[in-house]
């Protein structure tokens, strides 16, 4: 799988300044974890352009190149916390064998 996996982050200011905890896990279509990595942030620096109570938005990148998929099939890459401070997202995608 040659893939980065960009994720956009939209934070409260009163929770933009603690460390937050964002993980992105590859699934098979029966919920198997085929690979999985996380990273740890804090965006400390606040845009003069944002107003009070205005959504803090910061971008946190996965590389996903290394990935091995072990079958053609359909797959989802999942994107959460483990605090459960995020919104749990998930991308469905199918991967084909190379024809040719």
């Amino acid at each position: 799988m040659k893939v980065m996996v960009a994720v956009m982050v939209e934070l409260p200011q009163g929770e933009s300044k603690n460390e937050q905890h964002v993980r992105v896990r590859v699934e098979d279509a029966d919920g198997g974890l085929v690979a999985q990595d996380s990273v740890r942030f804090r965006c400390d620096y606040l845009s003069p352009m944002n107003d009070p109570g205005e959504l803090v938005v910061t971008s946190v990148v996965f590389d996903c190149r290394d990935v091995q998929l072990p079958a053609a099939g359909r797959y989802q890459v999942v994107v959460d916390s483990e605090d459960g401070n995020l919104e749990e997202v998930a991308l469905s995608f199918r991967a084909v064998t190379k024809v040719g």
